[in-house]
């Protein structure tokens, strides 16, 4: 542990803001409807079958809407001028920060089970966020014209603490 302050008695070491919070055991999907496409049913079910113990969960393009509505009212007008695939990416930050959990793009496989991510930390303990790197452009001198910057997380699949 560092020093965040805060701690017990006033003393601030060792103590974390993500203390006694994990990250939870729930995958969070979405697509246009219920149904999915066959052409995806085997990458969903790679995340099913990869983590038994994790609820599953697929959000719809209607689900977007209410979830807005319901908690994110300040968001409406944006919204409202958003395309589908926009409304498609805001859900995926919206579900992890009121919900958390491990979010995955619907044409992503699951090769390896979310367990094993943090295998070396033996824990998810104070790990409040999990991404991973796309493109690191290394000392490429002409990256600015494939790239906006020179190391880029990705985000079709991300897990994190809820707010």
């Amino acid at each position: 542990g560092g020093s965040y302050g805060g701690g017990p008695n006033g003393s601030g070491v060792g103590v974390s803001p993500l203390d006694g919070l994990r990250i939870p055991r729930v995958i969070h999907q979405t697509w246009k409807g219920a149904e999915v496409p066959p052409r995806h049913e085997r990458r969903v079910r790679s995340w099913r079958e990869k983590n038994e113990a994790y609820a599953y969960r697929l959000h719809t393009d209607a689900d977007i809407e209410a979830r807005v509505r319901a908690h994110h009212p300040e968001l409406l007008e944006a919204f409202g001028k958003m395309s589908g695939i926009h409304r498609a990416d805001l859900l995926r930050y919206m579900v992890l920060y009121d919900e958390g959990g491990v979010y995955a793009d619907i044409d992503t496989e699951c090769v390896r089970p979310v367990d094993e991510w943090m295998a070396n930390t033996g824990d998810f303990h104070n790990v409040g966020l999990i991404v991973g790197i796309e493109v690191v452009v290394g000392d490429r001198p002409d990256w600015k014209k494939y790239f906006d910057r020179p190391i880029q997380i990705c985000q079709w699949s991300m897990a994190s603490v809820p707010r």
